[in-house]
């Protein structure tokens, strides 16, 4: 079961937010992959097979309460308690300019996609942004075999931008 859940809401301060809006991102970002989790470990474990549980999060998710933190930590919780019956939970994170959501930070940016995407690209160590194959090569990886041993880990396919 692939948990493919949230939002990204452009970068504001926390003097800024609404406690709605705070509650918004938290319920998408971190409910949903709960309830992903949760759902995906119960028919997991009533089958007695075990089982994969990637979840894709975002590398840079440019959200004001950082929810990326809480979806790591969730993450780590859901493969300690379900390790037991043979169920592995990772996260995948790739960068934003491998999403589709890219088109809107250009806009937000009021930049075109060609320019976004360089800047992109010169605040990667590596000095190129991922493409949806570098992404797909992860999550194949992590539903593979061998990866079988891999659980509770966060893979962030940022090309060095952040190491957080």
């Amino acid at each position: 079961m692939v948990a493919n859940a949230g939002i990204c809401k452009a970068r504001a301060s926390l003097l800024d937010v609404s406690p709605a809006e705070w509650d918004r991102t938290f319920e998408i970002n971190l409910r949903g992959v709960f309830l992903c989790y949760q759902h995906a470990a119960k028919q997991m474990i009533l089958q007695g097979r075990g089982g994969l549980i990637p979840m894709i999060g975002n590398a840079m998710m440019p959200d004001y309460c950082s929810s990326k933190f809480a979806v790591r930590g969730l993450t780590q919780s859901a493969a300690r308690e379900f390790g037991k019956h043979k169920i592995t939970v990772n996260a995948y994170a790739p960068y934003k300019s491998t999403l589709h959501v890219a088109e809107q930070f250009a806009l937000l940016a009021n930049m075109s996609q060609e320019d976004f995407f360089a800047m992109q690209a010169k605040m990667a160590v590596t000095g190129v942004n991922p493409t949806t194959d570098d992404i797909a090569t992860i999550v194949s990886f992590l539903v593979s075999k061998e990866a079988g041993f891999i659980t509770g880990q966060s893979i962030c396919a940022d090309g060095g931008r952040y190491f957080d």
